[in-house]
């Protein structure tokens, strides 16, 4: 209440409603339709039909794609063709991780397929895994089709 009486009641600028509901209009379709990949490639407005997908699971960090050093992403948007990969493998124990290693692993990509890169590596298999080459812990999947295209999953 005021001093004399009345009820206080908040008045919002007309100007200022529009503005905020657009913000959050706008800032809701981004937030449904926005995909975290990166694109590696020139052509931002290139069509989905044309580029595949690659995930990077936790553990799995894409260090470099084709050479080219990359920011982290969850996953990456790469033009069909051969590509190399340079990634650094991380094992878990509790919530600590542990680097494994860089590895080095190619693969070629098809237009509209999903791929997610694979990880052997735990802590144990990390501790009794030394006598292992690094290539052997990691590997790529092909989602879509469900089989192993790069690596040899164990």
């Amino acid at each position: 209440m005021t001093p004399d009486g009345r009820k206080k009641t908040m008045h919002m600028d007309k100007q200022i409603l529009p503005k905020i509901l657009l913000s959050l209009i706008t800032l809701l379709l981004f937030a449904c339709n926005s995909d975290p990949a990166i694109k590696t490639f020139a052509n931002i407005g290139l069509a989905p039909s044309n580029y595949a997908k690659l995930e990077a699971p936790t553990g799995i960090l894409i260090l470099e794609i084709d050479g080219k050093k990359l920011k982290y992403a969850p996953a990456y948007h790469v033009l069909p063709g051969k590509h190399q990969l340079h990634v650094m493998v991380s094992a878990f124990k509790n919530d600590t991780a542990y680097k494994v290693g860089n590895i080095d692993i190619s693969f070629t990509a098809i237009a509209e397929h999903v791929y997610q890169i694979k990880s052997l590596a735990t802590s144990a298999q990390m501790n009794q895994g030394y006598n292992k080459k690094l290539s052997d812990f990691l590997w790529i999947e092909d989602k879509t089709l469900d089989s192993v295209v790069a690596g040899k999953k164990p």
